[in-house]
């Protein structure tokens, strides 16, 4: 008899493996700070940036803290001010 299902398991678990990249950004910083000592690394936390109108760039968690005013920019717009 043939094994359908575990060629499709892998399949299933190599698209999941590529959702998972794209799709949860800090899973890979997760790993990394797991297995640092084992590798001999050092891991800098990647900080959520915002803008606001009062500071300037903050981090996000200090933006919230503060309650300043977070700018944004669509990618749609960003597109349409690169094209002038």
């Amino acid at each position: 008899m043939q094994q359908p299902l575990r060629g499709m398991h892998t399949q299933a678990s190599a698209c999941h493996q590529r959702l998972m990249w794209r799709a949860c950004p800090w899973w890979l910083q997760d790993l990394a700070n797991k297995h640092c000592s084992e590798l001999g690394m050092q891991t800098v936390p990647s900080l959520n940036i915002a803008y606001t109108a009062e500071q300037g760039y903050v981090t996000a968690d200090v933006a919230k803290a503060q309650n300043l005013t977070t700018l944004s920019l669509s990618g749609t717009k960003f597109r349409q001010m690169l094209r002038g």
